[in-house]
């Protein structure tokens, strides 16, 4: 005896073969601005929210249906970047935009032990994102894992001039070592130079640097660039991350670590039927039919 299933679906579509699960349509994104004096931070927040649930919901029910886990892909699709750091920048976009889609679907009640994301380079971008049907006999494979972030920051304190102190990220690198920007985007940097020396200054132009000092954040003092600067001088410090578990340090010449930092009710207009008799067992034969219907076919006992 076998028991058919049908559900048809608005927004997806599924490869029972590949377990390759497209959309119709790209999900729209809130606006990030890169540019030579200032960046937004890459973060992702929809433009068309109602539109996203709407697919999700669709996802779930894939994920319910199969009782697997679900990847979430982001396309990376551009090939022309200004330096390393703008190549920074657009990854961690497109790693945030595969964490943002995870999370509101941990938000509309899948655990998220069953959902990862990572970010995949294709030649055509399309909708710009797909999902993936993980199995868990199968298991995530190395290439499978989500993103990762640096493995430390920089701390800046102390300054005379109030815009370098804060947090600074990695963002590339300058005569073979880690350059810094502030973390909030704008054109206050660290970097070190060919004369061997680290520099704090805008825009990683040593030129228009206001301190500098042979030690990223050692025991050497950082001292102004001009004798007309006086005041207060920055003390560097840096922060490892370790899995967002927090340690905090106070000696200046120590390194410092901190670490930083179901609901959802079936709405999605997609069909499903069948039935099942007690007390029978069911393998499932998934077939790829048009229009974004799915066909199962389960053999039963009698």
């Amino acid at each position: 005896q076998y028991c058919d299933f049908s559900m048809s679906f608005n927004h997806i579509a599924v490869n029972a073969t590949s377990g390759v699960v497209s959309v119709d349509a790209g999900f729209e994104w809130e606006k990030r601005l890169y540019s030579r004096d200032h960046q937004d931070i890459p973060s992702a927040e929809f433009t068309n929210k109602e539109q996203v649930q709407e697919v999700l919901l669709e996802v779930i029910k894939l994920i319910k249906f199969y009782d697997c886990d679900m990847d979430v892909v982001i396309h990376k699709s551009y090939h022309k970047v200004f330096d390393d750091e703008h190549k920074q920048w657009l990854d961690e976009l497109l790693d945030n935009r595969a964490e943002r889609i995870k999370d509101e679907l941990v938000d509309l009640g899948i655990k998220d032990s069953q959902v990862g994301s990572r970010v995949e380079q294709v030649e055509q971008d399309g909708a710009g994102i797909h999902f993936e049907i993980i199995h868990r006999t199968m298991g995530r494979t190395a290439t499978m894992s989500g993103p990762k972030g640096p493995d430390h920051i920089l701390e800046v304190a102390g300054s005379g001039l109030n815009e370098f102190n804060g947090r600074y990220k990695p963002c590339g690198e300058a005569c073979g070592k880690t350059k810094y920007r502030h973390e909030r985007g704008s054109r206050e940097t660290i970097c070190f130079n060919h004369d061997n020396y680290w520099y704090m200054c805008y825009n990683h132009m040593p030129s228009k640097a206001i301190y500098k000092c042979r030690e990223l954040a050692g025991l050497e003092q950082w001292k102004p660039t001009h004798s007309d600067h006086t005041g207060l001088v920055p003390i560097v410090k840096v922060v490892k991350l370790h899995d967002g578990v927090s340690t905090q340090r106070t000696d200046r010449t120590e390194r410092t670590e901190v670490g930083l930092s179901d609901t959802g009710e079936d709405q999605s207009g997609s069909e499903a039927s069948g039935s099942l008799s007690q007390g029978q067992s069911r393998s499932p034969v998934a077939r790829q039919g048009s229009g974004g219907r799915l066909s199962v076919s389960f053999a039963t006992d009698s």
